[in-house]
């Protein structure tokens, strides 16, 4: 009698066509089937409206209602947040139960479709990993072409210099293309330019 009762989502077999025909229930069985039919519903929903809650339940007031959510979490039956104002049961975890046939089924189709979208993340992060990393490298090509160039303007302009050297030595000039720039300025601009 406990297992069909705790499978069913209503308490409606607490009202039986024959009574007679089972043992009668005491108050401590009453709780302990609302707890289970709670713990059945918790698992199926994450959000439990206390209007739905308290038909299902066949409880009289929110109070009562109140009791049975406030005992089921200190049985460790469920976890969650009863919003009172709101009248609402939000579940963060449910403890696990005796499973129909039904309820397996039921878990092996949300374990392949969690399985599906894990995999549909990783796939799209590893894209986004070789994304990023092809354009680190390219970054890092370019930069190295970039200094390759500066480096060879830089060591063009210093042969020139060096020539410009070597010419006003022999002509004994000390000024540079009438007077513009003086060796040392150039220097100083070379130095800066590197910076």
């Amino acid at each position: 009698m406990c297992v069909f009762l705790a499978s069913d989502e209503r308490l409606d077999v607490l009202t039986i066509a024959a009574p007679d025909s089972y043992p009668p229930l005491t108050a401590a069985h009453q709780t302990k089937l609302k707890q289970l039919t709670l713990l059945s519903l918790a698992l199926q929903q994450r959000s439990l409206p206390y209007a739905q809650l308290t038909e299902v339940l066949q409880v009289e007031s929110i109070r009562d209602l109140e009791n049975i959510i406030i005992d089921s979490i200190y049985a460790g039956l469920l976890g969650g947040k009863m919003h009172h104002h709101e009248q609402v049961l939000h579940v963060d975890w449910v403890s696990s139960r005796d499973l129909a046939r039904d309820d397996l089924v039921k878990i092996q189709a949300s374990l392949n479709n969690w399985s599906t979208n894990t995999q549909n993340i990783l796939a799209a992060l590893d894209e986004q990993i070789a994304r990023v990393r092809g354009q680190n490298l390219a970054e890092a090509e370019q930069n190295a072409t970039y200094q390759k160039q500066l480096d060879q303007a830089f060591g063009h302009a210093r042969d020139e210099q060096a020539a410009r050297r070597s010419q006003k030595a022999k002509a004994g000039a000390k000024s540079y293309g009438g007077g513009d720039w003086e060796d040392d300025d150039f220097d100083h601009h070379m130095a800066s330019e590197r910076m």
